[in-house]
């Protein structure tokens, strides 16, 4: 599951379990993988960058798609 534009994966995690879209698919017996763009509080750190560069803010929405 992947969130949108300024939010994190937290929220698909914010209600109660019952109405919890991540729960639920997972207690369906699907795997559920909660992704995170970089930007956010989970995703600010790179092996190589840094979130204070420049270069690390330098991306586009399709590589949000294939790298992040």
């Amino acid at each position: 599951m992947m969130h949108g534009i300024e939010c994190n994966s937290m929220f698909y995690m914010l209600n109660t379990p019952d109405k919890n879209p991540a729960w639920i698919m997972a207690e369906q017996g699907y795997d559920v993988w909660l992704g995170n763009n970089r930007g956010n509080n989970f995703a600010m750190y790179n092996t190589e960058l840094s979130h204070r560069d420049k270069a690390f803010w330098d991306f586009s929405w399709e590589e949000m798609g294939t790298k992040d």
